[in-house]
């Protein structure tokens, strides 16, 4: 076994204080490895996570697989894990007000996606989001509404919540 850094140890006691439910204990420890290799390299691109990751494995493609693995393994409920996090940091934000950012953006001139983030120190964290097949960033009303309720979801209680929309965010009727 190859040894840990501080910070993968850290992360790997906040998430399993987190309540997400792994079905292979191996499965939190690449998630660590992954956010130690985007807090590392500032990027989110796989191939730049190896350098930051410590284990028995010697070429980079190695790691690219591990993580490619892990993010289309079935098994792995990401959108359950993200709201299991992101309620943990909200409750332990302890703010009187939230205020929650409300933005549409095309990727690859074929999917739109709609999102909401809670700003927090200048940055903005998503909290919820849905995929739409189109390539415009007009949305029906009713998209709108599914992800402002999965948002709501994940609130704290006795928050008062201030929602922006973005300039320009175009609402199909």
């Amino acid at each position: 076994m190859s040894p840990t850094s501080r910070l993968y140890d850290a992360l790997n006691d906040f998430l399993r204080q987190c309540d997400i439910q792994w079905q292979d204990a191996r499965h939190l420890q690449t998630l660590c490895w992954m956010i130690i290799g985007m807090i590392g390299s500032q990027n989110v691109h796989l191939n730049g996570f190896g350098v930051y990751v410590r284990s028995r494995a010697q070429m980079a493609q190695s790691h690219q697989r591990r993580f490619r693995r892990w993010l289309s393994n079935r098994r792995i409920n990401v959108a359950s894990a993200h709201h299991a996090l992101i309620g943990q940091a909200l409750s332990n934000w302890q703010t009187q007000r939230l205020y929650l950012s409300l933005d549409t953006t095309v990727v690859w001139n074929c999917f739109c996606i709609v999102w909401v983030a809670v700003v927090y120190r200048g940055r903005t964290v998503p909290v919820a989001w849905k995929v739409v097949a189109q390539s415009s960033s007009t949305v029906r009303l009713w998209t709108i509404q599914r992800v402002l309720r999965q948002a709501q979801r994940l609130m704290p209680e006795g928050v008062a919540i201030v929602l922006w929309q973005t300039e320009g965010l175009p609402m199909a009727s």
